[in-house]
């Protein structure tokens, strides 16, 4: 198996992963393995601890991203603009129960 720079992952051919996938499996608990197929990345291969940490930082960027648009959002909105009700519009005063 060679060492891949990206990321610490190690590198497996199928041959391999087919010849002893017990021992690729062990393997992947330490580092991501990627499963190469005529020397190009088919798969990859990670623990579950692995997989739950990415599936975390997944979630907080798309958390961090949604958040990002909805800033972006109002920012744009002048709230400084007084709103423009219909002058059918019925007024809410406090102390009053509405529809008497």
């Amino acid at each position: 198996m060679e060492t891949l720079a990206t990321h610490g992952a190690r590198a497996i051919t199928t041959r391999d992963l087919s010849k002893n996938p017990s021992k690729a499996l062990r393997d992947a608990t330490a580092q991501p393995l990627i499963v190469m197929r005529h020397q190009r990345p088919i798969a990859c291969l990670v623990s579950i601890e692995q997989w739950a940490e990415l599936m975390s930082r997944l979630k907080d960027s798309e958390l961090s991203s949604s958040v990002a648009q909805i800033e972006m959002q109002i920012r744009r909105l002048d709230l400084e603009a007084p709103a423009h009700f219909p002058p059918d519009f019925p007024a809410l005063v406090v102390g009053e129960t509405y529809g008497k």
